[in-house]
């Protein structure tokens, strides 16, 4: 499954999660979502959301930037983990830009 989860061509037979397809930021991410990114991510602590509606919010934002379909209220660790990246990587280069 975590194979299956990570391409983006893929679906999850339960239907918490579609196809993705290529999923990258766009060049311009408009900089309240990056902002976002950036507040968000003392809420993730090693990777885990400190509330259920954290796990939601960082969902909900991979999915604006990315146009991706992730389940907001999913509980798939594979699926977790890329949101998770995907915003820690927004915030990091945020970070390194100032």
């Amino acid at each position: 499954m975590r194979i299956k989860a990570k391409m983006s061509s893929m679906s999850c037979p339960d239907k918490k999660w579609l196809p993705t397809g290529k999923e990258t930021a766009s060049k311009d991410i408009p900089q309240v979502l990056i902002n976002e990114c950036v507040d968000i991510m003392p809420h993730l602590s090693g990777g885990k959301a400190d509330s259920q509606q954290t796990k939601k919010r960082m969902i909900e934002l991979y999915n604006t930037i990315y146009s991706a379909h992730y389940n907001p209220n999913t509980s798939c660790p594979p699926c977790i983990n890329t949101c998770f990246l995907g915003v820690k990587k927004i915030a990091d280069n945020n970070n390194k830009n100032k």
